[in-house]
């Protein structure tokens, strides 16, 4: 029999019985529609799983770590819960802070449910006891392997900088920070790692050691020009007679720094600023100025403005001189900016509260005229001192009789004179004087010394 006819007659017979077989689960389900339906259990809020953040840690020996726990209910969703700490070893809190055992080893924190707020919200059950675990390896830090410097290899030109950094691998390959000793070649190298080439190219090392353990960079220095210049600061107030300090930086193509290079220094006038080797500006008058500085051909500036700083205070010295009728007293007056340095230069004017016992002159020359006080105001921008001048009569030192000496005829007369003289031996005009004589019996003297034998 041919091959297509077996298969025909045998698919045939299937669907022959497949019709009937379909129609009864047909009728069996339209059965149960009529009968009614039940649907799928939906899932409760009850926790079946506890969750322990994290789930596997490394810690080294005694070293802390906070755990953290919540439920998974049936349904998936995660809930805050109501649990108890263990440990096999180490320590923990109440409120899952673990300190690990001071031993190596393998080791299980769990944490186990009394109760979710879920559950306890909604009125159902929680089952009690549902365990969470996390595996903690308890490890000392292996031992560190190699020091490794970055970057591993540079090119610099001479006098510039390049900045290195090192850290740590430990046997394990994990990269750890550690604090290295910096030494280097041909040239100079900080303890923060920045390397200073010196003058001389070639090929050179920088090492780093950490713990006996030293790795190393190789650093090739080249002839470097200078690509420009930088200036700093770039501009500047400053006053009349002030100072201020300009710095140069002379950088390669790249922007490194080139120490070591000839710089020059000019100013654009010098009859405003003037500015030293070094790059020490003076200001000489008001003005503005740019002061330039050159290095193997590069240059940069800066811009210098000049300006007379205002008066903020006065200074009269001295402050409480004493003056004589007739005698003089010479005042100074120092005009000051904020900071109190002194202001040359300055105009200053002078006044007298009380002309009648004391003059001033221009110049700050105070004359006593009477015995009395007065205030001596000195001026210079609206800013002003003042001293407080007492004015006296001049004490006499002594009285000179002239003639000292005299004959004379019993009835006859002789005129003496008397004056007075400071301690300085000046005259002093309009003083008291009184004469008296030892022996009136022969010789008598009026108040005007004249005298009677």
């Amino acid at each position: 029999m041919p091959f297509t006819f077996k298969l025909s007659k045998r698919l045939a017979l299937m669907k022959a019985s497949l019709v009937p077989a379909a129609a009864a689960v047909l009728a069996a389900c339209q059965l149960q529609d009529r009968r009614g339906t039940t649907g799928p259990t939906l899932p409760s809020n009850s926790v079946v799983q506890v969750v322990i953040v994290p789930d596997t840690v490394t810690l080294e020996p005694s070293q802390a770590l906070q755990f953290l726990a919540y439920g998974r209910t049936e349904a998936g969703d995660s809930t805050a819960i109501t649990m108890t700490w263990s440990a096999t070893d180490g320590a923990i809190s109440s409120g899952g802070l673990y300190t690990a055992s001071p031993f190596q080893g393998d080791y299980q924190v769990t944490a186990t449910l009394l109760q979710t707020s879920a559950s306890a919200a909604a009125g159902t059950s929680a089952p009690q006891g549902v365990p969470g675990h996390s595996v903690v390896h308890v490890r000392s830090n292996p031992g560190l392997a190699q020091v490794v410097v970055v970057p591993r290899s540079a090119s610099v030109g001479t006098g510039a900088t390049q900045q290195f950094s090192g850290y740590g691998l430990r046997t394990n390959g994990d990269s750890v920070a550690v604090s290295v000793l910096w030494s280097a070649t041909g040239g100079a190298i900080s303890s923060s790692g920045l390397y200073t080439a010196g003058s001389a190219p070639g090929g050179y090392v920088v090492r780093a050691s950490a713990v006996g353990i030293t790795g190393q960079a190789i650093l090739a220095v080249n002839n470097a020009s200078v690509a420009s210049v930088v200036v700093s600061p770039a501009s500047a107030n400053m006053s009349v007679g002030g100072t201020t300090q300009l710095s140069a930086t002379p950088k390669d193509a790249a922007g490194n720094v080139l120490a070591g290079r000839l710089v020059t220094w000019t100013s654009s006038s010098s009859a405003i600023a003037t500015v030293s080797a070094g790059g020490l500006v003076s200001g000489a008058a008001v003005g503005s100025a740019t002061i330039t500085a050159t290095s193997e051909g590069q240059s940069a500036s800066a811009t210098i403005t000049v300006a007379n700083l205002p008066v903020a205070s006065v200074l009269v010295s001295p402050t409480a001189p004493n003056a004589y009728v007739g005698g003089s007293v010479q005042l100074t007056a120092t005009p000051k900016d904020a900071n109190g340095n002194p202001l040359s230069g300055r105009a200053v004017s002078w006044t007298t509260s009380n002309s009648a016992v004391a003059t001033v002159s221009a110049g700050g020359l105070v004359t006593g005229l009477v015995v009395g006080s007065a205030t001596i105001t000195a001026t210079s921008e609206g800013q002003s001192g003042t001293a407080a001048v007492t004015v006296s009569t001049v004490p006499v030192a002594s009285v000179v009789v002239s003639p000292a000496s005299a004959n004379m005829s019993v009835g006859g007369t002789t005129q003496l004179s008397a004056t007075p003289k400071d301690a300085a031996g000046n005259v002093l005009a309009g003083r008291l004087v009184t004469w008296t004589s030892s022996s009136s019996a022969i010789a008598t003297v009026s108040a005007g010394g004249l005298v009677s034998g």
